[in-house]
């Protein structure tokens, strides 16, 4: 999983990223537009620098994206971020984006959410089943 987060933080311009070697097995092209909405949420509706990190727990990966802007409070708005179709204030877009990460971090036996992450920011985290310590995406065969 690292090594396409790199990926994505290089395409993006993300320089700030710091990972350890997780294995989640998935579809790595629907992963890979997780990571996308996410820093393309966090470079449009936030404020640089964007912080990107990936933490290998027991028997889960954790991605975390955050950014330097003041966050979302609590209250409707944040209740609805994860809406089909709901864009946060005078946005532009289509606010499918969001929605599209919490759809494949559940398509992966995964969650998004957005929240306070002690120590390292207010962003969104996505948490999702791990194989092992490995720096790759596992392929699967996903039903489409």
């Amino acid at each position: 999983m690292p090594a396409l987060v790199a990926e994505e933080c290089a395409r993006y311009g993300v320089a700030d990223l710091d990972t350890d070697p997780i294995q989640v097995e998935g579809d790595p092209r629907l992963l890979r537009r997780l990571v996308r909405n996410l820093l393309d949420n966090a470079l449009r509706h936030g404020q640089r620098p964007v912080r990107v990190r990936v933490r290998a727990h027991t028997r889960e990966a954790e991605l975390a994206v955050v950014d330097a802007g003041s966050g979302i409070p609590e209250g409707e708005e944040r209740e609805h971020l994860f809406v089909p179709f709901h864009r946060q204030g005078n946005t532009q877009g289509h606010g499918l984006g969001l929605s599209l990460v919490r759809q494949i971090a559940r398509r992966h036996g995964g969650e998004a959410t957005y929240e306070d992450m002690a120590g390292f920011g207010v962003g969104f985290r996505v948490q999702m089943p791990a194989l092992g310590v490995d720096a790759y995406i596992k392929p699967t065969t996903v039903d489409h």
